[in-house]
């Protein structure tokens, strides 16, 4: 079955769940799951299109596809993509992120729009693999990879352009894996640092990478050698 709906000023509520097991098209529409536990489920084999649409909390479980076609958003959403499953963005289509988390699956992104914008913090994790395309991080907002409170809640960008006004960060405790031609332009690059064994600091510590001068490689070696003496003026440096 196939099912479109269009409307520029329509919107579609959902409290609890929405089943696609066949194609499914939502063109200049809007979608909000007005609870926490709302979920929309595209089916194994199962193909949710998205073309003009913005998506709006709860969940989405992808065990099936979902195809940004056009200028789509989702925010403040939880994407749960299945194993071997795919989130595909189209040549030319754009996602805005706000407040959203992917977890697992195939990211596959064949958009230089960008393909993928981040409007608002948002994060990829849970084993996610990003391919190709580029993505856009906004001033002030965050990228995080990985998840530091899950185990194995890692991610991997393959053949991808990442132009970062803002912040790529590194969950702590978990892995972000380049493993294909990837380009990371711009100010801030963040690993969370967990806490050594015995230390009693309980927090995290973000470490933003770039080039730094001569006082602030000697602030990060007396990180790992707290006995040294140093000069309690120097700090990390804003690296644009």
């Amino acid at each position: 079955m196939s099912i479109s709906t269009n409307g520029s000023s329509g919107e579609i509520t959902n409290a609890s769940l929405i089943d696609i097991t066949g194609t499914t098209t939502l063109n200049s529409d809007q979608l909000f799951n007005t609870a926490a536990t709302a979920t929309v489920k595209v089916e194994p084999n199962a193909l949710l299109k998205l073309d003009g649409t913005k998506f709006n909390g709860g969940i989405i479980t992808d065990n099936g596809t979902v195809e940004i076609a056009g200028f789509d958003a989702i925010v403040a959403t939880t994407l749960n993509i299945g194993a071997g499953d795919y989130l595909t963005i189209d040549l030319g289509g754009t996602l805005f992120l706000s407040g959203t988390t992917i977890s697992g699956g195939v990211i596959s992104n064949l958009s230089s729009a960008p393909g993928i914008d981040v409007l608002g913090s948002s994060a990829i994790n849970g084993g996610a693999q990003l391919n190709g395309g580029a993505v856009k991080i906004e001033p002030g907002q965050t990228l995080t990879f990985g998840n530091a409170a899950v185990a194995g809640s890692n991610a991997t960008v393959s053949g991808t352009t990442i132009s970062d006004p803002g912040t790529i960060q590194i969950a702590g405790g978990r892995t972000l894996t380049l493993a294909g031609t990837d380009t990371i332009t711009g100010s801030i690059f963040a690993i969370e640092r967990l806490p050594r064994a015995g230390t009693g600091h309980h927090s995290l510590a973000d470490r933003p990478f770039g080039r730094r001068s001569e006082q602030s490689r000697q602030h990060d070696a007396h990180a790992d050698y707290p006995n040294e003496q140093r000069d309690p003026s120097i700090d990390w440096c804003d690296l644009g």
